[in-house]
């Protein structure tokens, strides 16, 4: 049973260039992506 859903989105900008900074700049984006989630369910549950 579903009670909730929400959609997140997340977005960084790539410093540099290159796989590294790519890398780095996904690495942040989800950070703060896993944040919310983490907020959001903890307000729902």
């Amino acid at each position: 049973e579903v009670r909730a859903s929400k959609s997140f989105t997340a977005s960084a900008p790539v410093s540099g260039s290159g796989n590294a900074a790519y890398v780095g700049a996904l690495d942040n984006a989800f950070g703060q992506a896993a944040k919310d989630i983490v907020r959001w369910t903890d307000s729902v549950i």
